[in-house]
């Protein structure tokens, strides 16, 4: 299943994973899916550039499977490595 990524910019070869997100062609077809999505995406660039901005990047850790890293989940949990 395609997914969105927002990653942080970074000097090294990995950024900081901010937002990852699955999702499929049939979500879009949803306006309410669609304009949450846009909302969700925001946040996480948001939070990206906020992180570069301030230079802090937290320790990184893999992702939970199955997980949609989110805002509600607190700095610390949101931010996971980009395989």
């Amino acid at each position: 299943m395609p997914q969105i990524l927002v990653v942080t910019d970074s000097t090294d070869e990995d950024g900081a994973v901010v937002y990852r997100e699955r999702i499929s062609r049939s979500d879009l077809e949803s306006d309410h899916f669609s304009g949450q999505l846009v909302e969700r995406i925001g946040w996480a660039l948001g939070d990206a550039s906020m992180l570069e901005a301030d230079g802090w990047m937290p320790q990184l850790r893999p992702p939970l499977k199955g997980v949609a890293w989110g805002r509600n989940m607190g700095r610390g949990a949101a931010v996971a490595r980009r395989r």
